[in-house]
């Protein structure tokens, strides 16, 4: 077995003490993962120390790991950074541009949370300048990837979520396979 195998095992493990109740061994095989280097264990554990489930609470140490994951370009360790950036936690200063700018990088990197996000920031002039059109474009991405949130706000501004074209693709999903997206809210 290769190493990153082992460490996808020990990460999965954690996943099964998480759910069976016992969270300090979760952490602590989702940590040994983590220190070993494996990218979704660093953001596990950072999430673990951000809200403080099977470890004590602490927003710098969870700064760390998330910074870590996102040097490998682990999207929603970015998209955890930019909130660090757009409200000044731990020792990072408020930097709204920076903020957007890591949504901006997470959303390319195929968060699905990003660009609902950032549709929401233009839509809204937050941070960026106010326009309906690119907040439209963002929450479609958003809603391609098959986002709740982005579904139904896209649904409320009577936008299409893919195109009218029945054959446009984007992202590998079309609407005639997923259907159901299309439906209107009972």
């Amino acid at each position: 077995m290769n190493n990153n195998h082992n460490l996808e095992k020990l990460y999965d493990a954690g996943w099964d003490h998480y759910e069976s109740g016992e969270k300090s061994k979760a952490f602590t095989l989702w940590k040994e993962a983590a220190d070993l280097g494996y990218t979704k264990a660093q953001h596990i554990v950072g999430f673990c120390c951000y809200w403080g489930i099977g470890t004590k609470k602490d927003k710098s140490l969870a700064l760390g790991w998330y910074q870590k994951a996102a040097e490998k370009d682990y999207p929603q360790s970015i998209c955890y950074l930019a909130e660090y950036y757009e409200h000044g936690v731990a020792e990072i200063e408020r930097n709204t541009e920076e903020a957007v700018r890591l949504w901006k990088k997470a959303a390319e990197l195929g968060d699905k949370e990003a660009p609902f996000i950032l549709g929401n920031l233009y839509y809204e002039g937050f941070y960026v300048s106010q326009d309906k059109k690119e907040a439209v474009l963002w929450y479609r991405m958003s809603a391609q990837r098959l986002n709740q949130k982005a579904i139904k706000k896209m649904r409320e501004l009577g936008e299409w979520i893919f195109s009218d074209n029945e054959n446009d693709e984007w992202f590998g999903i079309s609407y005639r396979d997923h259907p159901i997206i299309l439906l209107p809210e009972e």
